[in-house]
């Protein structure tokens, strides 16, 4: 059942991704909303991220049964690595020279060179002129350009003709209509192949391509060895978009001129750019192989086959690639290709060994990309690990640390039975680093616990049919008893953990061993989590620590404790969507108690938000179901004590927010509201032997609520002051608690993150 349908979102984070604590785990680029306190730093913007914006975070609802450790739900980790935008290919093969003048006519003079055109594949074409110029057809008369200007001299007066200046052009120069409808005329009366190739040239400049085709397809039915009419053709066919027909003529003619190898190479390179962008990386691959057979590859296209053998996971190949580009020029996309492809295979002596002899942009994405990717998934232990400086407002985060603090709970119900008020003071924790990633804290705390006075008649320990005062005084009230709990967690993308403690030592039974082991999976959009536990329920005195029977002698029962296991799953669905799943099967055993199991089954969605000065703002429905297998939900002789239906739904509509992490003050919280549906079977008063007195069975349908908030604030680098306030109403009870600590940092801290905020029993 849900103490709040949503316990919070995950202490850690990949689009999700925990360890056990409370809150998802996202990172902001430090916004800087309110000013810190003096003397503490307010911490830079996250590099790579635009000042204000917040990586995403990843909010789940957890929902746990009412007085159980919430088991903190972390959020996503790193994204998927996205290298630099990679401007297209430039087309290598170009078109041809063609004469604008006639080379033959004396009076032009010696024709001059001039380099050819660049083109670029994907380059829109200019539409063609509404009138085709077909090899067939008397083009429109173009007006013949004026004379130039008369000048006089101080001698005489001359008028002087303009003569044509002698020279060769490219196509990238225009040619005069006048001078277009020449060359159209000399190539029919001299059906020259020639001649009608340098026409489909000069219209392939004015961008028509239609006609070019033509004029080019002319010169072919009239020379069909003319490999330059065939080069024309394939050209533009490919500049238009017409690919296959380009390939198609290439392919057949591919040695019938120099430049139609270039050109099949261009059109296998088109090729591949578009299976490229359609994410078909094995087709990339082949075309870009088949197009180094025909041209050399440029460099664009060497860092598109990089990243495409990268995102097939064949790594290697990737940063042989990339590695070439990188020697042979140091630029940031060649870098990146070979950062991605090394760390995937964590050959880091390699890419340190790259990164000395070559200086450039290498050795900045060595030191930070890691780091910035595990800053965002809120693994910043193992952020601080893999650079201490990229990040200034995590200096100091793995420092040791002392708490103490105050805890108190109150839980409603039948006064000296499911009632329950309970103090921790004082209580201590610490922490501590014994080795890189590796964290270990322990706690320790004295209990009370206070249920109040039962009344002569309650049901409790083994009361005769007829009524009968208690034979000895009842103990529901313990002033001195001890709880200790330790763990120890390394930090990184598969993130195992294991936390033991025991029951409260001083108890009426004996104390027993408690704890919690499993591992986190954390992949680019989310998480997988296994887990083993063994905790206890601390709904009332008989099923914490237990009770003596106060009608039986030395006669003792409770203590409960429930152990199974449990599988929970984290997914981005969208960039501000995520959907969380946990299920749950376990054990419920105490001494002298009905043996009981428990399944759980946990679902929610959540849409987030990122306003200014948050690291996250969700909101979205969870739902909840639970079943036991019989209800012991009572006090008598053999039951345990705790809220037990045959089964409960319950759905809740909740909003939780995280305010921005690496200032001098941290706080984050929740509120929810919704409706459940509850089954209490009918039971025995002694489950363990039967005498046919049963307790009756309810039903009910209520609405709950929950609200909690948490916060911290740096006094001094070294002093944080924190507390934390929650009430929840739910199916069968309400509960409230209260804490507040104060922790010592023994080096000085420069900001709060949500792992600050984890001083609580609860």
């Amino acid at each position: 059942m849900l103490a709040a349908l949503v316990a919070g979102l995950g202490e850690i984070a990949p689009a999700a991704l925990a360890q056990n604590t409370t809150a998802p785990a996202t990172v902001a680029a430090s916004p800087a909303p309110a000013a810190p306190l003096a003397a503490i730093p307010t911490p830079p913007a996250t590099p790579g991220l635009a000042p204000g914006l917040t990586p995403e975070p990843d909010s789940l609802f957890v929902p746990v049964v009412p007085g159980a450790t919430p088991v903190a739900t972390p959020p996503p980790p790193k994204q998927p690595f996205v290298p630099s935008d990679i401007p297209a290919p430039a087309i290598q093969s170009t078109p041809e020279t063609v004469d604008t003048v006639d080379a033959s006519d004396p009076s032009m003079g010696t024709p001059d060179l001039l380099e050819p055109m660049t083109l670029r594949p994907g380059a829109t074409p200019t539409p063609a002129p509404a009138t085709r110029l077909s090899p067939y057809a008397t083009p429109t008369p173009v007006p013949t350009p004026a004379a130039t200007r008369t000048y006089t001299s101080q001698s005489s007066t001359t008028t002087t003709a303009a003569k044509p200046t002698p020279r060769r052009t490219a196509v990238s120069e225009a040619v005069s209509g006048e001078r277009l409808s020449q060359m159209m005329s000399q190539a029919r009366s001299n059906r020259s192949a020639s001649q009608a190739t340098g026409v489909g040239w000069a219209l392939f400049q004015r961008k028509d391509y239609e006609s070019a085709a033509m004029w080019f397809e002319q010169a072919i039915s009239w020379d069909t060895s003319y490999g330059e009419a065939f080069y024309g053709l394939a050209l533009t066919k490919f500049t238009t978009g017409d690919t296959t027909q380009a390939e198609a003529i290439a392919g057949y003619r591919t040695n019938s001129y120099p430049k139609m190898r270039t050109l099949m190479g261009d059109i296998l390179v088109r090729r591949g750019m578009e299976d490229y962008e359609a994410k078909q990386y094995a087709k990339t691959i082949e075309a870009l192989n088949k197009a180094s057979d025909y041209r050399a590859l440029s460099r664009n296209e060497r860092i598109i086959q990089g990243w495409s053998y990268y995102y097939l996971r064949d790594y290697q190949s990737s940063a042989n690639i990339f590695e070439r580009l990188y020697r042979s020029r140091p630029d940031k996309p060649s870098a990146e290709g070979l950062y991605a492809s090394l760390a995937r295979t964590k050959d880091w002596a390699r890419l340190e060994k790259i990164a000395g002899e070559v200086p450039g942009p290498l050795n900045r994405i060595y030191m930070t990309y890691e780091t910035e990717q595990y800053y965002k998934s809120g693994l910043y232990v193992a952020a601080y690990d893999s650079n201490p400086k990229a990040y200034p407002a995590l200096a100091n985060i793995d420092a040791p640390s002392v708490s103490m603090g105050f805890e108190y709970a109150q839980k409603s119900g039948a006064e000296g039975e499911s009632q329950l008020t309970t103090t921790r003071v004082p209580a201590f924790q610490g922490k501590f680093s014994p080795a890189n990633r590796v964290t270990i804290s322990a706690e320790v705390a004295r209990l009370t616990l206070n249920s109040g006075d039962p009344n002569d008649g309650a049901l409790i320990g083994t009361p005769p049919e007829e009524f009968q005062p208690f034979n000895q005084d009842i103990t529901t009230n313990y002033n001195d008893l001890y709880e200790v709990k330790a763990r120890i967690e390394y930090q990184d993308w598969i993130t195992p953990y294991l936390e033991l403690g025991g029951t409260p030592f001083n108890g009426p039974l004996a104390a027993r061993l408690t704890g919690r082991g499993g591992i986190q999976y954390r992949h680019s959009s989310g998480y997988v989590q296994g887990e083993v536990y063994s905790q206890s329920i601390r709904e009332s005195v008989l099923s914490y620590v237990g009770l003596d029977d106060p009608y039986v002698s030395g006669q003792s029962w409770g203590r409960v404790q429930e152990t199974g296991g449990s599988v929970q799953v984290f997914q981005g669905l969208r960039e501000d969507i995520a959907a969380f799943a946990k299920a749950s099967y376990g054990v419920i055993t105490g001494t002298n108690v009905e043996q009981n199991t428990h399944l759980a089954l946990v679902g929610s969605i959540s849409k987030l938000f990122k306003p200014e000065g948050f690291e996250y703002v969700t909101i979205g429905p969870a739902v909840s179901y639970e079943q036991f297998e019989n209800n012991q939900n009572h006090f008598t002789y053999g039951n345990g004590g705790y809220f037990s239906p045959q089964y409960i739904i319950q759905g809740i509509i909740e909003a939780q927010a995280l305010t921005t992490e690496g200032l001098s003050w941290l706080a984050r919280g929740s509120i929810g509201a919704g409706g459940q549906q509850n089954e209490q079977d009918a039971s025995p008063y002694f489950p363990l032997d039967p005498d046919g007195r049963d307790f009756e069975s309810q039903s009910s349908t209520t609405g709950i609520f929950l609200i909690n908030a948490e916060g911290g604030v740096l006094l001094t680098p070294e002093f944080m002051v924190g507390t934390k306030l929650s009430y929840a109403v739910t199916a069968d009870y309400n509960e409230g608690m209260a804490t507040i600590y104060v922790r010592y940092f023994f080096e000085p801290r420069a900001g709060l993150f949500r792992s600050d905020l984890d001083f609580s029993y609860w």
